[in-house]
């Protein structure tokens, strides 16, 4: 008997452990933070971040090639009008000239020294050029966090306003069995009661429209972030603290230092160009003739040393390069000033905004008071046969608004320090 009880009792908390894991997962909550993570995750765009590495790691491999040696076999068969021959005769000797018809075929090395410190810079080029993609892929993930931001609170809205309409359906309830029981008394009209039906049918209409929207909503949301947002997903209303002494740090102003590092290793560039190159070389080959002039026969050969090239024609052009950089620099500075002067316009109109809704919620409160005691008072006048259904109405959908204006302006103040959040880059 008591094993029976063990087992029976095992089993019902099993039952009761499967309950509460069905509900913790029917009931799940998502933060603003944890559907920012899942859409940047879920993001095309995020596949574009591995590319720019591996195309860095790519082009940085390859300019460290330079420093190979490198190999090359040329052949080449002439025929030419003259030849080389002496212009004397020697006694008891005879010299053949050379043969018009000539043949080579080498195998040259060459192995760089001193380059005068273009690779080195090329590096660099592509190491800013790929920080540079990196930062403007940011930018684009900026723009997906404003517009996820206003989707969460475009359900958190529509998900308040759902609310709303079931505290008018019970207000609209209590008038209605109000008035019913007036009609069959003979103190109230059947006219009185029909105007509440009709009022609560299209307090049923606006939530089916409502639910419709929050659909289409949840649907968006739910594609951007890969997660199925049903019904029973509850969203966490964001707090964002407003610091009180900002600092812009958007990834636009780092993409400006950026064109700055690069415009300067632009402007090294002009001056690398001109510096002489030093390399070693080898040769071997086969041909007719070899290095022995004077002979026609085919032979091997081979040679190596030392080479410098100086090409001297950069400095003709490097005056006016220098100029089209500095101009450049200047035309970027410019544009990171505007980028600024509007940042802050925007920045300046937030705060603004988040002023006034801070003040306009603190009346919102005292509307909300008024207008509850004023529907409650006529609702007692409807009891008493004072005031008509029509009034009543009137009453509780001036609550009703007074409820859904606080809310409306409870989610504009969160989502304009989320945009101030974001304007400054945070």
């Amino acid at each position: 008997m008591q094993r029976y009880f063990k087992v029976i009792v095992l089993i019902m908390l099993t039952l009761l452990l499967n309950t509460i894991t069905g509900l913790a997962q029917d009931t799940s909550v998502l933060t603003l933070e944890m559907v920012q993570e899942l859409a940047r995750k879920n993001y095309p765009l995020i596949r574009q971040q591995d590319l720019i590495r591996q195309t860095e790691n790519y082009s940085l491999s390859n300019l460290n090639r330079n420093y190979l040696p490198q190999f090359s076999i040329n052949g080449q068969a002439t025929y030419q009008s003259d030849v080389t021959s002496l212009p004397i005769s020697i006694p008891n000797s005879i010299v053949e000239p050379q043969d018009k018809d000539q043949y080579k075929i080498t195998a040259d090395v060459n192995q760089i020294i001193y380059d005068g410190g273009v690779t080195r810079y090329q590096k660099k080029t592509q190491e800013i050029v790929a920080i540079t993609s990196e930062e403007q892929l940011q930018v684009e993930f900026q723009k997906l966090s404003d517009r996820i931001n206003q989707l969460y609170l475009g359900i958190l809205l529509v998900s308040e306003q759902l609310h709303q309409s079931e505290t008018v359906k019970a207000d609209l309830n209590v008038g209605i069995k109000r008035v019913e029981a007036q009609v069959k008394e003979g103190t109230a009209f059947r006219s009185n009661l029909s105007a509440l039906q009709v009022e609560q049918l299209k307090n049923d209409q606006r939530k089916d429209e409502l639910s419709t929207t929050r659909k289409g909503l949840c649907e968006v949301l739910s594609l951007l972030i890969n997660t199925n947002i049903t019904e029973k997903t509850q969203l966490a209303v964001p707090y964002s603290n407003i610091e009180a002494s900002p600092v812009i740090v958007r990834n636009e102003l780092r993409i400006f230092q950026l064109q700055d590092s690069l415009l300067g290793v632009q402007k090294a560039m002009i001056g690398i160009k001109n510096r002489p190159r030093l390399s070693l070389f080898a040769q071997g080959g086969y041909g007719k003739p070899g290095l022995n002039f004077l002979s026609n026969e085919f032979d091997w050969f081979y040679l190596g040393g030392v080479k410098m090239s100086w090409n001297f024609g950069g400095l003709y052009t490097s005056g006016k390069e220098k100029n089209i950089n500095e101009r450049n620099r200047l035309s970027s500075e410019i544009q990171k000033d505007l980028f600024l002067l509007n940042t802050n316009a925007i920045l300046i109109q937030q705060r603004a905004e988040l002023e006034k809704l801070k003040k306009t919620l603190e009346s919102d409160e005292q509307i909300i008071q008024l207008r509850n005691e004023i529907k409650e008072a006529a609702s007692t006048q409807l009891s008493n046969g004072v005031i008509t259904s029509s009034d009543y109405i009137r009453e509780v959908n001036a609550a009703d608004q007074a409820i859904t204006t606080k809310i409306v302006h409870e989610l504009q103040l969160v989502l304009t320090q989320l945009n101030y959040q974001n304007t400054l880059g945070k």
